[in-house]
């Protein structure tokens, strides 16, 4: 026997008797997400300029290489061995997608709207 003596102790053992061991039972698919209308109190964020994904693979790989490495701690000759790329090879890469990144920048803030200022206030540009 037990340290309790065999006594019931309302504890859940895992066993089949235990306290828990009746689960809740399935009540289906959760129906908050089946259907919502529109919301008309929130704003349309489709509004906005939206640029095309980037279709070119190399492209979009030079992109990826460019965040990856911006957002590691590895001293660039060990981050271009871990990409295999010579370091040369990695500086031409990276120079290619900060030039890519800038262009994709200046076309989305020229495609965004700007805010009408008020006269006698100073614009923003």
């Amino acid at each position: 026997m037990g340290r309790d003596g065999g006594r019931d102790t309302g504890r859940d053992t895992g066993r089949e008797g235990g306290r828990f061991s009746d689960r809740r039972p399935d009540r289906g698919p959760d129906p908050r997400g089946a259907h919502r209308p529109d919301r008309p109190d929130r704003p349309d964020r489709s509004s906005g300029p939206v640029l095309p994904p980037e279709t070119d693979p190399a492209r979009r790989d030079r992109a990826q290489l460019l965040r990856q490495f911006e957002g590691t701690t590895l001293t660039p000759a060990n981050f271009g061995a871990l990409k295999g790329l010579t370091p040369a090879a990695l500086d031409a890469q990276l120079a290619q997608a900060r030039r890519e990144r800038d262009e994709r920048r200046a076309a989305a803030a020229a495609a965004a709207p700007t805010a009408p200022t008020l006269p006698g206030e100073p614009s923003s540009r």
